[in-house]
């Protein structure tokens, strides 16, 4: 879409002179790996399964291979395209975890999905990123906070720019 929004009410526009009515699909709690909520600095709301204490700091730059916690991760998923870790702004893929003390994930690599390297404290609380297990290609937003409200707000505003007949919200929440 050259234009954006314009470019889509006009195609709705189209539709609807032509007698068909228009609608928009959405997975609201869903937010793609590729949007800005994940990119560069991955939001603090994005939705953890678990959480995990840093028992050693993680400098600025550089590869390291692992990462130690204070917790067992036993049954951390192994889902290949959903083994990401946040700790702070950071996105970290990981190929596996120890599985006795001092407890670790191996195989780590920095910036998963685009996001820039920063230090961590020893002491900083992340976790297991909340992957969509429909391809791994979306996050699902932490609901004790107001990312979805956010991201609803913005939904809404497409929706009202564009002229849409009605609205389907996906169920795969």
């Amino acid at each position: 879409w050259t234009n954006g929004i314009a470019d889509v009410k006009a195609a709705v526009d189209k539709c609807r002179r032509a007698g068909v009515l228009v609608g928009l699909h959405v997975l609201q709690t869903h937010i793609g790996v590729r949007s800005r909520y994940v990119r560069g600095a991955a939001d603090p709301r994005l939705g953890l399964t678990r959480h995990f204490t840093l028992a050693k700091p993680v400098p600025a730059s550089g590869e390291f291979g692992e990462l130690e916690v204070f917790e067992n991760p036993q049954r951390a998923t192994m889902a290949a395209e959903a083994r990401v870790l946040r700790f702070g702004p950071e996105l970290f893929s990981y190929t596996g975890y120890t599985s006795e003390p001092p407890w670790r994930f191996t195989g780590v690599k920095r910036g998963a999905f685009e996001t820039n390297p920063v230090a961590h404290p020893r002491g900083e609380i992340g976790g297991l990123l909340d992957m969509s297990e429909y391809g791994c290609q979306s996050v699902y937003a932490d609901q004790a906070n107001d990312l979805q409200d956010e991201v609803a707000g913005k939904i809404a505003a497409f929706y009202n720019a564009c002229g849409f007949s009605y609205m389907y919200f996906d169920g795969s929440e």
